[in-house]
């Protein structure tokens, strides 16, 4: 998390980390009255990227600061990533970020049904 568990602010923000925390933990380097500050993120996607197998982004704009900074933090240990593009809507709205994504060495897989297979295939 990107600020302390009693900081959690947006209510879509709170039912993820509810059922995230119903099925194993949340994870916060922070103490839980801090508030998330501007560069917080930066600590939330390095435990990302450190715990996981490999990450799965599966939108992101040019706008996409966080997003871009976990697949930069990925791409510096070597974290296998992929960039789910569902073929009903296309990959990205924004061109400039399906390039740098792919750059910063996200591998693209067409169809949602690709996600199952690599969960299996890291398991």
């Amino acid at each position: 998390m990107d600020c302390g568990f009693n900081h959690i602010t947006l209510e879509e923000d709170m039912i993820l980390a509810n059922d995230i925390a119903s099925r194993g933990g949340l994870i916060s380097e922070h103490p839980p009255n801090e508030r998330g500050s501007v560069t917080s993120y930066v600590y939330a996607n390095r435990i990302i990227s450190a715990i996981s197998h490999a990450v799965i982004i599966t939108e992101v704009y040019d706008k996409s600061k966080k997003t871009l900074d976990l697949l930069k933090c990925c791409n510096q240990i070597g974290k296998l990533t992929f960039l789910q593009i569902d073929p009903k809507k296309g990959a990205l709205t924004e061109v400039n970020s399906l390039n740098e994504v792919v750059r910063q060495g996200a591998i693209p897989m067409v169809g949602i049904d690709k996600v199952d297979d690599i969960i299996k295939s890291l398991v």
